[in-house]
């Protein structure tokens, strides 16, 4: 139950940290939205500003500057606290709230179990358990260092990753010392859920007046499935090549990157009005590509369409507002992403590969997909190429929106002039077709399956008119046909929620740290400066020899667990960020480790001080005891188990 009284405590530093400034500039700049959307803006424009602010004075060396100026904004609040939101007002839906709430503990139960001290050791359990492992390195890392570096490659800068938020934990972390684990598995997923949910909300009410419409998108965001857990429960193996709602927590920073492009889409036609809304727009626009570059790709895409779009027919003045939109947020995407990403990847034209590599896995086996595209492609037959094309890509979206699908009874209106009247149809569609284009057309370099994640935003985009045909349907139909639609929905989703459940929260925990692993790796902590590293070998299972051929992703299929546990970097471990600019560097460090491994192998000591040397390291993590290091007098420190070990040479 000590966690209760920590979460109350991280509530308390949310609040002050995220609320109290965003509703300042909520009440001293935008001054006129409703109540209960002043309340949702407060969180989603402080959290943007939060993450803003610390990273700009980070680069110039000042990271707890950031505290001033949350001191200052409490101060500030309580000088004007007349004009300041302390505590939601306005008519709140109880139904909407039900939905936002048990989402989100529904959101958090997935990873809560993961990264949970038992009197056997360290678990993570979860949904996101070892993903979460490379996260907690990351933050670890970051509030050891800016700009970020590769806690698996020591000294190399993190390039060819979006990190902002990591970087938000690691701050949050350095503030008010509460532990990566907590804040990653538990306490930023409960909130951030909430976020996500009451963010889309604020947009579904620019689209929808119809309460029941409104419900059915948001228990869509949350709980929305297409079909694949049936086909799962036929083969186990069926990869339907992208995340369902209920899986997004899977990647928080989605989640993230998700509110605030709601909250930005909602408030985005305003801009046309006042510099004020240009201002809050930039700012929400201008992080996400550093939030979840996919993200932040399809709202700039979305904002530079809109801004060409009004711009035909407005004013001097909305014109200047639009392009001043435009302008601010590029440069805030300049400055937050292009330092670390720029030339660390592209996008590759290979059009239909991801349908392509759905139809190739072995749940089609029976269908020789492989076999006729290769038959096809040598005789240059277009005809039935492109048949194969249609199939596949209407089998991959048809498994994957099931019910969702019904969003197709409203794409004759795009066809209407009125349709294009609503600024919030044109998000929508443009949202929904850059989102599928991409991932349909292109590969993603170096890294090249993620860009699938591009229809992770499909989905979102299409619960919304899914939703909306839903909530009017039942509103004119019968008690019986209600009452179909509903158990139809229960039948589609409920399974794979209590599989979830089942799996997850209830499960014993993927990978169990014992009491003594976590001594070895709190004694590398107490012992390895900041300054320094360690170095980590590879698994012993392996034989590694010098003259073996160097792979450069040979220990990329692990999760960084050290770097994890201990805080501290490592030489080379298991770097799971590609980045095409480290090809040369990770040769280098395979090589350096393949020569220790041979040498503690041969027992040659002189040998493994002169690697060690060369490395700039005199700290060392074994997965198993070596007797001829322990036995060393060049040892100044060591500390064993049947797994891990740790030695320190002088």
């Amino acid at each position: 139950m000590e966690l209760i009284p920590v979460f109350i405590l991280f509530l308390l530093a949310s609040y002050i940290s995220f609320y109290i400034p965003g509703n300042i500039i909520v009440q001293f700049l935008l001054k006129d939205p409703q109540q209960e959307d002043s309340w949702i803006l407060s969180w989603c424009i402080g959290l943007a500003f939060f993450m803003l602010g610390n990273y700009l004075f980070s680069w110039i060396n000042l990271p707890n500057l950031y505290l001033i100026a949350i001191l200052g904004g409490i101060l500030f609040a309580v000088w004007q606290r007349k004009k300041i939101q302390f505590f939601p007002k306005g008519k709140w839906n109880m139904w909407i709230l039900a939905i936002i709430i048990v989402g989100s503990v529904v959101y958090t139960s997935f990873s809560a179990t993961a990264g949970v001290i038992t009197k056997s050791g360290e678990q993570f359990g979860g949904l996101n358990a070892l993903d979460g492992i490379m996260h907690i390195a990351y933050i670890k890392s970051q509030i050891l260092y800016f700009p970020p570096r590769h806690p698996e490659a020591a000294n190399m800068l993190l390039r060819g990753y979006h990190y902002f938020y990591d970087f938000l934990l690691s701050r949050f972390s350095i503030f008010f010392h509460f532990s990566p684990e907590d804040l990653y598995f538990r306490f930023f997923p409960f909130l951030m859920s909430l976020l996500y949910g009451s963010s889309f909300y604020i947009l579904i009410k620019k689209i929808t007046k119809n309460e029941l419409s409104q419900r059915f998108v948001l228990f869509f965001i949350f709980f929305g499935e297409g079909l694949a857990y049936f086909l799962h429960l036929i083969k186990s193996d069926f990869n339907p090549l992208t995340a369902q709602s209920i899986d997004l927590i899977f990647d928080p920073s989605m989640i993230v990157a998700s509110a605030l492009f709601a909250v930005s889409l909602a408030i985005l036609p305003l801009v046309k009005k006042s510099i004020r809304y240009s201002l809050v727009v930039s700012l929400l626009i201008g992080i996400l590509t550093q939030t979840k570059v996919y993200v932040g790709i399809t709202a700039a895409s979305i904002l530079f369409l809109f801004v060409l779009y009004k711009g035909i027919s407005a004013t001097w003045k909305e014109r200047g507002l639009l392009f001043v939109t435009l302008g601010l947020s590029g440069l805030l995407t300049i400055v937050t992403f292009f330092p670390n990403n720029l030339h660390a990847g592209a996008l590759i034209f290979a059009p239909f590969n991801l349908y392509n590599q759905f139809m190739q896995q072995n749940f089609f086996a029976k269908l020789h997909w492989g076999e006729l595209l290769a038959i096809y492609q040598t005789h240059h037959n277009i005809l039935r190429l492109t048949q194969m094309v249609i199939e596949a890509a209407g089998l991959y979206w048809v498994i994957n929106l099931g019910i969702r699908l019904v969003a197709i009874k409203e794409v004759y209106k795009v066809f209407s002039k009125e349709f294009w009247k609503s600024d919030y149809n044109f998000f929508l569609f443009f949202g929904i077709l850059i989102t599928f284009l991409i991932p349909s057309f292109f590969l993603q370099s170096p890294s090249p399956f993620d860009v699938m994640q591009f229809t992770w935003i499909t989905i979102l985009f299409l619960n919304i008119p899914a939703g909306v045909v839903l909530g009017n349907l039942i509103q004119k139909t019968n008690l019986m046909v209600k009452s179909l639609i509903i158990l139809l929905l229960l039948i589609l989703f409920l399974p794979y929620f209590f599989y979830l459940e089942n799996l997850y929260l209830f499960s014993k925990g993927i990978l169990l740290l014992s009491t003594e692993q976590l001594a070895v790796f709190q004694t590398v902590a107490n012992t390895v400066p900041s300054s320094s590293y360690y170095v980590t070998l590879p698994d012993g299972s392996t034989s590694y020899t010098p003259q073996r051929k160097l792979v450069g992703d040979l220990l990329w299929s692990y999760v960084p667990v050290t770097t994890a546990l201990t805080g501290k970097s490592t030489y080379f471990e298991r770097n799971i960020t590609p980045d095409k600019s480290l090809t040369n560097t990770n040769e280098q460090r395979i090589k350096r480790m393949f020569l220790l491994s041979y040498a503690i192998e041969q027992c040659d000591m002189k040998s493994i001080m002169r690697q060690l040397a060369i490395i700039h390291s005199k700290y060392l993590i074994t997965y198993y005891p070596q007797i001829c290091i322990a036995t060393s007098s060049a040892l100044l420190q060591k500390k064993e188990t049947s797994t891990y070990s740790f030695y320190q040479f002088r």
